[in-house]
């Protein structure tokens, strides 16, 4: 019973071999393409991200870049041997702070200060000028001389430092009071401050300064602090230059979370901003990084936000020497919708192709399966003697060839016997073997029952007996 069921189960799952074909085929075909599809994203996503970084690390080798030539500048001024911020080496400070500044369009003003309120400026920004301040108990005294751009060409250098007009005036401020000089003379080292407020340029600046020492004509040693001072706005310009190659935006945030440059807005800054407050893309990615608890890490790091239904590709990356943090966003569509499009495209054509592929295993199934239906229809022909007409078709296979052949061979064969013994008698014998079957099964089975035999009176008794 066990058996019969099987074989209805058998029966009732049959399916033609061109079906299996075409099964296999299409599971395989989708198989690899949904490999090939996902293997092809992981690499666009990859290739997004280091396209991405790439455009991140000239970012970053250009701050660097700039930070080092700031460096250089305040260094080399600070190892002049002729430095002085009043008195008659005063021009000599002078014309060197504004050959340096000419030399460094990225600086707005050099600076030299002396721990009695001297200073000696050379400014860019807002005028062109070197201002001097000379401090007495009560106030200071500024002098202005007004000069051409240093950015701009033509003439000798003679001529470009040629002053326009001058202009003085008394003052309070006093350079020995200023943050960065306090900070420069607090840790004795060359030091990036805090924003500040320029008096000159009426906007937030930083500024390197650092500390150095003269022996006077009496012996006693003078503390000055050279500085070089880059507004907030200025800097946001630079970064913006950096980054003018990509397609992404860029910002420098300070050790305690405000921004001090950003290339999507360069404009003059009054007032520090925090991050948090920015209700765009810059918001978005910070405050992600506070929730990941790397806003202000010294670990790169590279993420993706989504802001506005927009996907973002984000990379940081830590100044050491700054202690700030740089970090630039890219929409992901911009950077990669070409290669996603591209993709897209070989996907259709992928598929384009497997429909052909699976129409031409189809068509080359039924090469197959049409000669076997064929065969199998003549062979229950042969079973029934009918053995006229047969529809044999010669194929291009083999296997079924052969086939085809042997059927042939056996109907011949049958129909040379049928000359000899009617078709109806070996219809009617076949019919017979086929019903005699089971009987001769059953007869060819021994069956015992227990009959009396007589023997010795001694061994009387019932033996079973075959037949």
């Amino acid at each position: 019973m066990a058996d019969d069921f099987t074989r209805t189960r058998l029966r009732r799952f049959r399916v033609d071999v061109g079906t299996i074909i075409c099964a296999v085929a299409l599971v395989q075909s989708l198989l690899l393409v949904a490999l090939g599809y996902w293997a092809v994203e992981r690499l666009v996503s990859s290739v997004g991200t280091a396209a991405h970084k790439i455009n991140h690390d000239r970012v970053e080798d250009n701050v660097l870049a700039f930070l080092a030539r700031t460096e250089a500048v305040v260094r080399a001024i600070g190892d002049s041997p002729s430095l002085h911020a009043a008195g008659e080496d005063g021009e000599q400070t002078s014309e060197m702070l504004w050959t340096l500044l000419e030399q460094n369009p990225e600086l707005d003003s050099l600076n030299v200060a002396t721990d009695d309120g001297h200073l000696m400026t050379a400014l860019r920004y807002p005028s062109p000028a070197i201002r001097q301040i000379l401090r007495s108990p009560d106030f200071s005294t500024e002098t202005w001389q007004y000069k051409r751009s240093p950015d701009s060409e033509g003439g000798d250098a003679k001529q470009r430092f040629a002053t326009t007009h001058i202009s003085a005036f008394r003052s309070d401020y006093d350079p020995a009071h200023r943050n960065w000089f306090e900070a420069a003379v607090k840790a004795r080292r060359p030091v990036w401050t805090a924003p500040f407020l320029s008096v000159a340029a009426k906007e937030l600046a930083i500024s390197l300064a650092e500390p150095t020492g003269r022996l006077d004509d009496e012996g006693r040693t003078q503390h000055l602090v050279v500085a070089a001072n880059v507004s907030l706005g200025h800097l946001s310009k630079l970064v913006r230059i950096f980054g003018e190659l990509g397609h992404g935006e860029s910002a420098l945030l300070s050790a305690d979370h405000h921004v001090l440059a950003r290339s999507d807005s360069p404009h003059a800054v009054r007032e520090l901003e925090s991050p948090d407050e920015d209700d765009g893309v810059l918001g978005t990615l910070h405050a992600h990084m506070r929730a990941a608890g790397t806003a202000g890490g010294a670990d790169d790091m590279a993420f993706a936000i989504v802001h506005e239904g927009r996907r973002y590709l984000v990379q940081t990356s830590h100044i050491p020497s700054t202690r700030w943090q740089l970090v630039s966003w890219e929409p992901e569509d911009v950077l990669l919708g070409d290669l996603h499009r591209t993709v897209l495209w070989a996907l259709a054509l992928t598929l384009t192709f497997l429909g052909v592929a699976l129409f031409i295993a189809l068509r080359l199934s039924k090469l197959v399966t049409t000669p076997i239906e064929n065969l199998s229809r003549v062979a229950r022909r042969i079973g029934r003697l009918e053995l006229d007409n047969l529809p044999l078709e010669s194929s291009r296979v083999l296997e079924i060839q052969h086939l085809n052949q042997a059927l042939d061979e056996s109907a011949r064969s049958l129909k040379a016997f049928s000359k000899f013994v009617p078709v109806d008698v070996i219809k009617q014998l076949v019919a017979e073997g086929t019903r005699s079957r089971p009987a001769a099964r059953r007869a060819a089975s021994p069956r015992c029952s227990p009959t009396w035999r007589a023997s010795p009176p001694s061994r009387n008794r019932w033996r079973p007996t075959c037949s």
